[in-house]
């Protein structure tokens, strides 16, 4: 998200749309004088900058992370973490016809919601599976497990887009494979649950 969306937008997406809501806002609130000046003011004039699209992720976060924690409060660690990446999935999915800003706000909300599932929640799985004595070789792990990916997510995203947004310019390819990762991981999470985990 942080890494290849921005420059699918810039290079993909056509964002007049969004800036029509925006305008449409201002005027509404009696802006109307200020919005050619809002236009003028990005990057391409006339469309919306990736950088402001990408931080509704941070903004539906801190809108709806109560209330999400609130809902999945009585679910199991594991089941709301399986959940939570099939949600990124169907994100990634929708990101495949982000030819529109508002496709590309719509993905980015779905995967807001799919983050907010499992993020807080592997914490408290990683704690509750692993045994009293080993709590904190177990969270050692977990991180271990963030920083890897925050690696080798930063070069997998770098090479696909060069491969296929770019040089192909097919970046559905690219969702499509982003997707396909997670949705091996939700099942790799299930079977780890369900053959590792059980049998102990």
């Amino acid at each position: 998200i942080f890494y290849t969306l921005p420059l699918y937008i810039r290079d993909f997406t056509n964002t007049t749309d969004l800036m029509n809501v925006i305008g449409g806002l201002m005027s509404f609130i009696g802006l109307e004088a200020s919005i050619e000046a809002v236009k003028n003011s990005m990057a391409i004039p006339g469309q919306v900058n990736p950088e402001y699209i990408i931080n509704i992720n941070a903004g539906a976060i801190i809108f709806f992370q109560v209330f999400v924690s609130y809902i999945v409060t009585r679910l199991k660690p594991f089941t709301t973490i399986f959940w939570g990446v099939m949600i990124t999935v169907v994100s990634f999915t929708i990101l495949i016809f982000g030819t529109l800003g508002w496709i590309v706000v719509a993905g980015i909300l779905v995967f807001s919601f799919g983050e907010m599932m499992a993020s807080p929640k592997s914490k408290e799985y990683t704690g509750k599976i692993a045994p009293p004595n080993k709590v904190a070789l177990y969270m050692g792990y977990f991180y271990w497990c963030v920083a890897l990916g925050n690696l080798f997510g930063g070069i997998l995203s770098g090479q696909l887009y060069a491969a296929f947004a770019r040089d192909m310019q097919r970046p559905d390819i690219m969702w499509l494979i982003f997707a396909l990762l997670a949705l091996v991981s939700a099942l790799l999470i299930l079977s780890y649950d369900r053959l590792v985990i059980k049998k102990n």
